[in-house]
């Protein structure tokens, strides 16, 4: 627990040192690289205790280790024909290739890391205004899934979400749907997402708004009689396991819906090319949020959109008067301290 406060210490410290008086360019690059190292740092040198999946990890890809590369291929191959039994066999061939340069399960963690680490940086980099207030959201909302749990979601987020992200917003179809089709032998919910690529970009209407208010009603209300195919085809639900949706982080996207919408001319206005995409992902993520409450196999899909939270809750901070804007960063703060505070994240270093 001390190193994740001390993580995000030194992620307001340097805020402080390089972004709290004239701000530029080089400061914020410099900024982001230092975040990016810090949870690299953190990610790839923990404990294979750590994280709820992360020693199955390691069996696999111990096991890995003495699969030939034709017996991967062809497990692939009887997985696209439709053989039952078989989940996200790409994931393997992911192990092999990196085992072409270490077989050392530790420094995979740390390659791992660094490619979705880094991959994030940029994206907050690139979207982000308040690039500290972005990270704060990350540390307390999703790091721990993506940055001691999950391997396979953790990798495709990386690939669709982050790199993929300006081929939606410059609608380019081809390259996004291809960085999604290899995503989805690694991890297969990531067609729901790629989905989403005919969405971001839609312009709010009555009608489309109706529309998406009526199907997320008749969803929340049939249930599995309406998604249970849906369920049935991830094969996640032992995720239930290792993920709950608290009341507090409902409030908290509820919240931030309300004040999106509040501000939704100002927002527009200054992100003229990405807003619908911003508003979009708002919307999957208050649906997906609120189907967590039934089933929380959802959570994985809802964490592809919620990750846009990163960018829209730095949005409307903006909106406010720079003389009142330290009152929700304190406030947000408060909240996402006290949630890491509560929820006894343990952490250990793999010498430990």
């Amino acid at each position: 627990m001390q190193v994740y406060f001390a993580n995000i210490a030194l992620i307001y410290l340097w805020a402080i040192l390089l972004l709290a008086v004239k701000p530029n360019n080089p400061k914020k690059i410099a900024y982001c690289a230092i975040v990016c190292l810090q949870w690299s740092l953190i990610s790839g040198l923990r404990h294979y205790t750590i994280g709820a999946d992360t020693e199955g990890y390691m069996i696999s890809f111990n096991r890995v280790k003495g699969y030939s590369w034709s017996s991967i291929l062809t497990r692939i191959w009887d997985y696209i024909k439709g053989a039952p039994g078989i989940k996200d066999p790409g994931y393997n061939l992911f192990q092999k290739i990196f085992q072409i340069f270490s077989d050392d399960y530790q420094i995979y963690l740390i390659f791992i890391a660094l490619f979705f680490t880094i991959s994030m940086a940029i994206w907050i980099y690139k979207n982000s205004d308040m690039p500290c207030m972005s990270f704060i959201i990350y540390s307390s909302l999703f790091f721990s899934f993506f940055a001691v749990t999950g391997h396979r979601q953790t990798i495709v987020t990386a690939f669709v979400c982050f790199i993929g992200y300006r081929f939606i917003k410059d609608r380019k179809p081809v390259p996004f749907f291809l960085f999604c089709l290899v995503s989805f032998f690694i991890h297969k919910s990531i067609i729901i997402y790629a989905t989403f690529y005919f969405f971001a970009n839609k312009k709010f209407t009555f009608r489309y708004l109706s529309v998406f208010a009526a199907i997320s009603a008749a969803i929340l209300l049939l249930g599995r009689r309406l998604y249970g195919r849906f369920i049935l085809m991830l094969s996640y639900d032992d995720y239930d396991v290792y993920v709950n949706t608290p009341r507090s982080y409902i409030i908290f996207i509820i919240i931030v819906s309300v004040g999106a919408f509040a501000f939704y001319n100002e927002i527009k206005e200054r992100r003229p090319d990405d807003y619908l995409f911003l508003y979009n992902s708002l919307l999957f993520t208050l649906l997906f949020t609120l189907l967590t409450i039934r089933e929380q196999t959802f959570m994985r899909v809802q964490q592809y959109y919620a990750l846009s939270l990163m960018i829209t809750v730095p949005e409307i901070v903006k909106c406010l008067e720079k003389k009142v804007r330290f009152i929700p960063y304190v406030v947000v703060s408060g909240v996402f301290l006290y949630r890491l505070y509560s929820s006894h994240q343990p952490y250990l270093f793999f010498w430990q």
